[in-house]
């Protein structure tokens, strides 16, 4: 449980001060998430399955946002 406060905690203040720092919180989330890794915080069980999840739905978002006319064009 010790794990998951630390996680749930810094992701959460990265994320604060991404936005104080006038950027998206997935800056801040990002960040976070390097910076947890390279101190050597332990890893939890199913943080690999989360986060291919929340790749696999951001994708899936940009997709949605995604105009089929812009692509088919001819510009560069």
């Amino acid at each position: 449980m010790t794990a998951v406060m630390i996680y749930l905690g810094a992701v959460f203040a990265g994320g604060l001060a991404a936005i104080a720092l006038r950027l998206p919180p997935l800056i801040g989330f990002l960040a976070t998430g390097f910076l947890l890794n390279a101190n050597g915080i332990e890893k939890l069980p199913g943080l690999d399955v989360a986060a291919e999840l929340g790749v696999t739905l951001m994708l899936f978002a940009i997709g949605l946002k995604l105009d089929i006319r812009a692509l088919l064009g001819k510009e560069v």
